[in-house]
C-alpha cells in the first residue's frame, strides 16, 4: 500500500531498527526516519561482552548489513538526543533545536542501566556495561586489567564475567540475590549451573549486596555488607536496567513503570506507538531481545493503521557461557510445579514442565543445548504434546517425536535476530549478516 506520510522513530536498537525496516515493507511509500541519540547505530548489544573482552572483533557487532538502511530509503539521525515530544503539534524537538514534525511516531528508547546506591559507585574504573560506548571503553581498560568484579548476577552479568574470565582474567561475580538467574531457572538448573561457573574459575559472592566502592593506591577494593573484600582492577556494574520513559512521560502519555501500550502498541496517545524495552503491556515489562525484536515488527507494520497484534511472548534466552551453554524458554515454575520430563547427568540438565493438557509451559537445558529449539517452538506453539512420551515421562522419546514433526519443514533456518533465512538442514555456525551463533536459527 502506498502512502506519503512521515514516520519517525526513536531509537536506534533492535526494535527501533525492527520498527522501521517493517514499516518500510508494509508502507512502501512513506518517508521513514530513525532518530538515535548514541553516535554508534545498528550494532548488536548481545555480543558486547565478548566484544569487550577482546574475544570477538567490533564487525561482529554489525546488526545489518553496510547500507541496509539507506538501500531501504530509512534516513537516520545518529547522535541525536530528543529534548522534547510535543504530542499536539506531532513534532520532536531535537537537542540542538532542530523540529522534526511526523504523522506517526514510534517510540523505541529501550532502556538504561540501572546504577544501584553503593558508596563509590561512580570511581574511576567503575563502568556500566551496556552500549556500544561503554564497551568500547571497558576494552580499552581491561588492557590492564588483571581482575575484574561484576556487579550483578543477571543474563548480562553472567555473560560477562564468562567473556573476561576465557580472556584470561580473574573475576568475582558479587550478586545480591542468593543465586544466579533465580527469575529464570529452577532450583536443579540454578546449582548446577552457578557449580559449572565455579568450575570454570569465576568466584562468586551470593547473597551479600555490594556496600562501597574504594579507589586505592593499588586499584578498587569491593566491600559487601557481609565484610568481604575483592581487590579489583575494573568494577562492572550490571544490575539491571530500567525503560527509557521520560520523554512519554513529559508528553503527558500514560506510564508506569513501563510506557503503556494495547495490543496493537499503541499508546494513550493518538498516532504514537511503542515499542522495546521502555514498554508496558497488561502490567508487564519484558526487557529482553527477542520480544523487542518481535514488538518491533508488529510496531512498524501498524505505523499507518493496525494489521497485526502482539502477544506477549514467552521469555527465551541463550545464555553463552564457554563449557556451559544455557538455554531458558518459559516462566520459571511456581512453588507446587512438577517438572513432568527431566533429564540429567553429572554436568547437564535438561528439563520440562508440562501443564494439564499437556502443552510444554517452561523448559531449561544446561551444559547441553541440543535441539532445544524443539522445546522453543513447542513453549510457543502451545500445542499439547505426544501422549506417549508424556507418559512414559522421556524426554528424550518427546525431543524425539518433536524432531520427527519437523523434519520435513526443516529445509530453511531463520535468524531470530535479522530475519536472514539460511538454506540446508542445518542452521549456520555464524550468521553472515548479523553474526548470531546458530542458537538464534529457527526452522523456518
Amino acid at each position: 500500500m502506498s502512502i506519503r506520510k512521515r514516520l519517525i522513530i526513536i531509537g536506534g536498537g533492535i526494535a527501533g531498527l525492527t520498527a522501521a525496516s517493517s514499516a518500510r515493507r508494509q508502507w512502501p511509500g512513506a518517508q521513514i526516519a530513525v532518530v538515535e541519540a548514541d553516535p554508534h547505530l545498528a550494532y548488536n548489544k548481545i555480543a558486547l561482552g565478548a566484544f569487550a573482552a577482546g574475544k570477538s572483533p567490533r564487525d561482529r557487532l554489525r546488526l545489518l548489513p553496510p547500507l541496509s538502511l539507506e538501500r531501504q530509503r530509512i534516513e537516520t539521525v545518529a547522535n541525536a538526543r530528543v529534548r522534547e515530544l510535543a504530542a499536539q503539534e506531532r513534532k520532536i524537538v531535537l537537542d540542538d533545536g532542530r523540529r522534526l514534525a511526523y504523522d506517526t511516531l514510534v517510540l523505541a528508547t529501550g532502556a538504561r542501566p540501572i546504577v544501584p546506591p553503593i558508596e563509590g559507585i561512580d570511581a574511576p574504573g567503575v563502568l556500566p556495561l551496556w552500549s556500544m560506548s561503554d564497551a568500547l571503553l571497558a576494552r580499552e581498560r581491561l588492557k590492564e586489567a588483571r581482575s575484574v568484579t561484576v556487579v550483578g548476577g543477571g543474563v548480562l552479568g553472567v555473560e560477562m564475567a564468562a567473556a573476561f574470565r576465557e580472556a584470561g582474567r580473574d573475576v568475582t561475580i558479587a550478586e545480591a540475590q542468593g543465586e544466579l538467574l533465580p527469575r529464570l531457572l529452577d532450583e536443579t538448573a540454578g546449582a548446577l549451573y552457578t557449580g559449572a561457573l565455579r568450575a570454570a574459575g569465576i568466584e562468586l559472592s551470593l547473597g551479600d549486596p555490594v556496600a562501597a566502592i574504594t579507589r586505592t593506591l593499588l586499584g578498587l577494593e569491593v566491600r559487601t555488607a557481609g565484610g568481604a573484600v575483592f581487590a579489583s582492577d575494573m568494577v562492572l556494574v550490571t544490575a539491571g536496567v530500567r525503560p527509557q520513559i521520560e520523554l512519554a512521560q513529559e508528553a503527558g502519555l500514560a506510564c508506569r513503570k513501563g510506557i503503556v501500550v494495547n495490543r496493537f502498541l499503541r499508546t494513550s496517545a493518538p498516532d504514537i506507538l511503542a515499542c522495546g524495552n521502555c514498554i508496558e503491556l497488561e502490567g508487564r515489562l519484558q526487557p529482553l531481545w527477542n520480544p523487542a525484536l518481535e514488538q518491533g515488527s508488529v510496531a512498524g507494520s501498524n505505523a499507518f493503521g493496525d494489521t497485526l497484534t502482539y502477544a506477549s511472548a514467552p521469555p527465551i534466552l541463550h545464555v553463552k557461557t564457554p563449557r556451559t551453554p544455557l538455554f531458558v524458554c518459559g516462566e520459571r515454575p511456581g512453588e507446587g510445579a512438577k517438572t513432568a520430563l527431566e533429564q540429567r547427568t553429572k554436568s547437564t540438565y535438561r528439563a520440562a514442565v508440562l501443564d494439564d493438557e499437556k502443552r510444554v509451559t517452561y523448559a531449561v537445558f544446561v551444559g547441553d543445548t541440543a535441539r532445544a529449539q524443539l522445546l522453543e517452538r513447542a513453549v510457543i506453539s502451545g500445542a499439547p504434546m505426544p501422549a506417549g512420551p508424556v507418559a512414559s515421562g522421556d524426554l528424550e522419546a518427546l525431543l524425539d517425536a518433536l524432531d520427527d514433526d519437523t523434519q520435513d519443514d526443516r529445509r530453511a533456518w531463520s535468524c531470530r535476530v535479522c530475519g536472514y533465512v539460511h538454506e540446508g538442514g542445518a542452521p549456520p555456525q555464524v550468521c553472515p549478516v548479523c553474526a548470531v551463533g546458530p542458537d538464534q536459527f529457527l526452522a523456518a
